[in-house]
């Protein structure tokens, strides 16, 4: 499954402006599909951080880096996963008007407020640039059927990057769930695969706890992080605006 979370491609206190600018022309825009925007602390210089994980942790993936990883550009991301009732009301064609995500998705949960799973990365950068057209932004993303071109310098709403999307989940925390308080189980800040999941899915490994949704839970249930954002862990996969590298060694990721 797939979920998205926006970023408006500007600094974090002019993004408030356009908004509530945006809120004053277009009536188009109901307080539903406007999502919530958190800016995220990023000290006057930028900000170091270490992307991925260490050579020594359980269970990771040899691509997962780490990479030193200097933020440079101030941003703000959506407080929550887009919900499938946000992405029903933007119009976009894939659902013709209604909640309709096939077998496979249905079993994951439907509902107003669970996050939107089973979207392509284009429908992703499409349902941006809608909701784009709706506050009265430039578009961040010319779409010509499969070919992409991001837009430089537009304040329209895009996905994040891969190093945003990280340096707002860990929220300064190198902590392997970057969990704002390291004694505290997982499930206290995330829908995860845990006892509840296990019921329905009997063979997989999970974590032992339970936070009582097998499948997706509706946005917003658990703990925030120390950023104050809310579902960075479990629940859906949230597409990133990058293409997947194997090797970053010629082009490191960082925020531009």
């Amino acid at each position: 499954v797939a979920g998205l979370i926006l970023v408006p491609a500007v600094l974090a206190a002019r993004a408030v402006v356009a908004l509530r600018k945006a809120s004053q022309r277009s009536e188009t825009v109901t307080p539903v599909l406007r999502p919530t925007m958190v800016e995220v602390p990023l000290p006057p210089g930028g900000a170091r951080f270490t992307m991925g994980s260490p050579a020594d942790e359980p269970e990771r993936e040899s691509d997962e880096g780490p990479w030193e990883v200097t933020m440079t550009r101030k941003f703000a991301i959506g407080l929550t996963e887009v919900t499938q009732e946000q992405y029903r009301l933007s119009g976009v064609e894939r659902f013709g008007g209604k909640a309709d995500f096939g077998p496979s998705c249905g079993e994951a949960g439907i509902g107003d407020d669970l996050p939107v799973v089973c979207v392509s990365w284009l429908e992703a950068l499409d349902f941006a640039n809608g909701l784009s057209d709706r506050e009265g932004l430039p578009r961040a993303y010319e779409i010509r059927g499969r070919e992409v071109k991001r837009i430089a310098g537009s304040k329209g709403y895009r996905l994040p990057t891969e190093a945003e999307w990280e340096y707002a989940a860990r929220a300064g925390s190198s902590d392997l769930y970057a969990r704002p308080d390291s004694e505290r189980s997982p499930c206290v800040y995330g829908n995860l695969a845990d006892q509840s999941f296990k019921r329905l899915w009997p063979n997989r490994d999970v974590f032992d706890c339970d936070d009582s949704f097998p499948a997706l839970a509706p946005v917003g249930r658990f703990e925030a992080n120390a950023w104050r954002l809310l579902d960075m862990q479990g629940n859906a996969a949230e597409w990133v605006e990058d293409d997947f590298v194997v090797n970053l060694e010629a082009g490191r990721p960082d925020s531009e």
